[in-house]
């Protein structure tokens, strides 16, 4: 019998991150997949003798951004070389088509052009994406939760972020 302090289900990007940083604290890590390979969103599939990367949009490796310093933390930066890309997608459908930016005044611009009758929702869900981005920004840059040598702690910096999944986009 094994005695596990964290039992993570799914071993897509999420799951396997929180498993690396618990683990490099101290934490005995199990991570479970139902999959035959890990990587969640961030894996490929083969069919007919041709490669499909699954479309996952994998962004915040900027400088300063929350991805990067957790990269450096978990010291495996160096092995990642990412390719900046202004435009992460374009969607076409038969009466529009948008680019989905990776500047988000620039997106908001795009979507708002594209969809006006939904303006509201789009910058209110914008608003409340911001508001998440910004406090995990804050919590990365708190290194109180990283240094602790105590067991508990490594969520405290993000205990806020959940309340944001409770309100929903609407236009009013």
């Amino acid at each position: 019998m094994h005695d596990y302090d964290v039992i993570i289900i799914g071993a897509g990007i999420g799951g396997l991150t929180c498993g690396a940083l618990l683990a490099k604290h101290g934490m005995n890590v199990l991570i479970c997949e139902q999959h035959d390979k890990p990587g969640g969103y961030c894996t490929s599939y083969k069919r007919g003798g041709f490669t499909f990367d699954v479309p996952h949009i994998a962004g915040g490796l900027k400088d300063g951004a929350l991805a990067e310093w957790v990269l450096g933390h978990l010291r495996v930066a160096d092995d990642i070389d990412a390719v900046r890309v202004d435009r992460l997608a374009r969607f076409v459908y038969p009466d529009a088509a948008y680019d989905f930016w990776t500047d988000a005044t620039r997106l908001e611009s795009e979507l708002l052009r594209c969809f006006p009758r939904q303006a509201g929702s789009i910058r209110q869900y914008l608003s409340i994406q911001r508001a998440v981005w910004q406090e995990m920004m804050r919590a990365g840059r708190s290194r109180r939760w990283t240094e602790s040598s105590g067991r508990g702690h490594a969520a405290d910096g993000f205990r806020h972020i959940g309340a944001y999944g409770c309100r929903h986009a609407a236009d009013r």
